[in-house]
């Protein structure tokens, strides 16, 4: 029983380890997020302001689009590409840190409960064996 609980730390440990780069690998993806926000908000607003006649206002305007949608693009494929590449491993690895720690405990927790039957079933037959014993002294029975 020791040994699993050794091994049950040991997991616990690596299961830390996992989280803790899931959660930077997942920071990093919300900044991501945020980024790829900032641009759609502001491609929306350019879109939304340059309803103008003047061509030359909005050539800029059309520039400016062009520059964001580029932008936009970059951090989609940025985005895709660390769900991809960093996020779904990581996310794994942390399942699995998570089924072997689950693993080892419920192996420990049997391994409990049937200790506990045994020495229950231990405590039952020396009462048995004592209850005898008393009941041979009272009535002064010998056993061979």
């Amino acid at each position: 029983m020791k040994n699993l609980r050794r091994v049950i730390r040991a997991l616990e440990l690596e299961r830390a380890r996992e989280s803790e780069q899931f959660r930077a690998v997942d920071a990093r993806r919300a900044e991501l997020e945020r980024e790829l926000d900032r641009v759609d908000d502001g491609l929306r607003r350019l879109e939304a302001s340059c309803r103008v006649e003047d061509l030359g206002v909005r050539v800029i305007a059309d520039a400016a689009a062009k520059r964001l949608q580029e932008a936009q693009d970059e951090l989609s494929s940025r985005l895709d590409h660390l769900d991809r590449e960093e996020v779904e491993p990581a996310r794994a690895r942390l399942v699995e840190a998570n089924v072997r720690v689950s693993t080892v405990e419920l192996l420990v927790e049997r391994r409990s409960e049937a200790a506990k039957k045994v020495q229950a079933q231990q405590q039952q037959q020396s009462l048995d064996e004592f209850g005898a014993q008393k009941y041979c002294a009272s009535n002064r029975i010998v056993s061979n």
